[in-house]
């Protein structure tokens, strides 16, 4: 997993509600064997939070009209982050796939795209090792909740300032292989789910969707709910 801090909020309430529940199930058992305990038909309290939060989200028709020109012309690769490492600047991009690496670092004398360290692909689940080359050029910033999907959910009603602070929103975007964000385009969960990290996933684009207002599609709650539920 990613060593960004994980996005998702447990309530208090709901996880002690579930230890309960788990303390008394494994009392009655009379022994420590692996007890099941579902909240509401999800397998954990953190699935059923997100479940709350998706009920709250708008189901919304699609907002035609999309191109990628509607939000700023500005990629990941040419925003400053405001943030260095080992004291080069960072691009928003590699910033990005700085959070998403762990033991990452530039060497004296070289630019950020000669950044080493260990990339990890939440989209595949497997690791890169970043240097320079094709390891660090093949490697996108993509907006887990892509743009053309945001445009048709809410963002075409959005301002253009508003469209530019979500399109550059670092908790938007993840460090992916090019392959997996040119497979995914501006799909939305309900036409495309990487093939690992399916609840991330989809927890992650209900929090984003939340943040900023924007709704779902009748299919894509569908989607997202029978994820939550299975992780599938």
């Amino acid at each position: 997993m990613s060593p960004r801090s994980p996005w998702v909020k447990v309530t208090r309430l709901a996880v002690a509600a579930v230890s309960l529940a788990l303390a008394a199930a494994v009392a009655a058992s009379g022994s420590a064997r692996a007890v099941t305990v579902t909240v509401h038909g999800y397998p954990n309290p953190t699935a059923y939070t997100e479940a709350v939060k998706l009920s709250h989200l708008r189901t919304v028709g699609i907002c035609a009209g999309y191109a990628r020109s509607k939000f700023p012309d500005n990629e990941p690769s040419d925003v400053s982050s405001g943030h260095t490492l080992d004291g080069k600047s960072l691009s928003l991009r590699y910033y990005v796939i700085e959070l998403d690496s762990s033991g990452a670092h530039i060497p004296a004398g070289k630019s950020e795209s000669y950044m080493t360290g260990t990339l990890h692909n939440e989209y595949t689940g497997t690791a890169i090792t970043l240097k320079h080359g094709p390891d660090t050029t093949a490697i996108q910033a993509d907006h887990v909740v892509a743009l053309g999907d945001a445009w048709k959910v809410g963002a075409c009603t959005w301002s253009s300032s508003k469209r530019e602070s979500f399109a550059i929103d670092v908790t938007e975007l993840r460090a992916v292989d090019t392959r997996d964000n040119e497979v995914k385009s501006d799909k939305d969960a309900a036409q495309w789910l990487p093939p690992a990290n399916r609840t991330w996933y989809v927890e992650t684009q209900i929090n984003i969707k939340a943040k900023y207002g924007l709704g779902v599609t009748a299919a894509e709650r569908s989607a997202m709910i029978r994820v939550l539920k299975t992780g599938k």
